[in-house]
């Protein structure tokens, strides 16, 4: 979209605003979330929205990607799941297709989870480049590195696997060669936290589901929201086989 083409992505936001494309409340919010890693809870009017279905523009959901997250990530999610994480043990996480990292953030300030995060290289894109300020603070704090290419991924898998519970996957590409390798070859005892949609989803389809059916599904989390259209679910796997 020809509005979040510019390089300055707080410049983006006030020309949404000043088009009135987002209000004032959303427009504060997401500057907030941006500027200063605010987490959503159940007072914010992001939330609200949210709950209640009531965004109407696209604009709001790509200003959001774009500067965020794929996730709207919430304080009653992120409380959710450091519930599940503190009943089952996990203390560590490795997440891979990490995006701005946030995610991994947030599991480190708010649920006190030792995390490793890695995203691919974003060469031609600069909303996952220095350029955003998410990505680029935490980069800085060491929660979030870059890989040159995809392969990396299992080769860190490998070399991270005695180092972490839960291997995080949301909304990666999963039917790319490199990420299926890394997730067919979860670790025994390992946990897999993937976020998508269901079969025959956008993201993940018949053969995704078919290339996790051998891990047990250990939880369904309730409180991911999803902007209207989209239909993702997060889910909790864990490898409790060995392979043949």
């Amino acid at each position: 979209m020809k509005h979040l083409k510019e390089q300055n992505l707080l410049d983006n936001l006030t020309r949404l605003k000043n088009e009135k494309l987002i209000n004032k409340e959303l427009y504060k919010e997401l500057k907030e979330i941006y500027t200063k890693q605010y987490l959503p809870d159940e007072n914010s009017y992001f939330y609200q929205i949210m709950v209640n279905k009531e965004i109407e523009s696209n604009y709001i959901r790509s200003i959001y990607n774009s500067l965020i997250s794929w996730l709207f990530i919430d304080k009653e999610l992120i409380e959710e799941i450091k519930t599940v994480f503190k009943k089952l043990n996990i203390k560590s996480s490795l997440e891979i297709f990490a995006g701005t990292g946030i995610f991994s953030f947030y599991l480190n300030k708010y649920c006190n989870i030792s995390v490793k995060a890695y995203t691919k290289k974003w060469e031609n894109d600069f909303y996952f480049s220095d350029k955003n300020l998410i990505f680029s603070f935490l980069n800085k704090k060491g929660i979030i590195k870059e890989v040159e290419q995809h392969t990396e991924f299992y080769d860190l898998e490998k070399k991270e696997k005695n180092e972490y519970d839960v291997l995080i996957a949301n909304w990666i590409p999963y039917l790319l060669k490199d990420a299926e390798k890394v997730i067919t070859n979860l670790p025994v005892g390992k946990y897999l936290l993937v976020t998508t949609e269901g079969e025959d989803g956008c993201i993940a389809n018949n053969k995704f589901h078919k290339m996790i059916e051998d891990l047990e599904l250990v939880y369904i989390f309730r409180n991911l929201k999803s902007f209207p259209g989209i239909h993702d679910r997060m889910y909790l796997y864990r490898n409790n086989k060995k392979k043949n």
